[in-house]
């Protein structure tokens, strides 16, 4: 008969993290570039709203040994003004 002795120590750790923040905006660029000073102004820009950026970041923790530990995380940002998506690994 075999016995077989568990000769690591499984912890696992997990983490989350959200964010969400809310920003309003409201600006306006206009200009009279290549015309006479007395030439409306013309609109380049008009913006005037709300955009969102969502952020949220996971970890994972294993521990096989009291000595020895490995991390993972993602963290993940979204930017819904100009939507970009960004995303970044870490191990340790």
């Amino acid at each position: 008969m075999y016995q077989l002795q568990n000769i690591f120590k499984l912890f696992i750790k997990q983490k989350e993290k959200w964010n969400f923040l809310n920003f309003g905006l409201k600006t306006t660029v206009r200009d009279r570039e290549g015309k006479p000073e007395t030439a409306a102004l013309e609109t380049l820009r008009n913006f005037d709203d709300n955009f969102m950026l969502w952020q949220y970041f996971g970890q994972f923790r294993y521990k096989p040994t009291d000595k020895f530990t490995v991390t993972a995380g993602l963290h993940d940002m979204s930017f819904s003004f100009n939507s970009t998506n960004i995303i970044e690994q870490e191990l340790h």
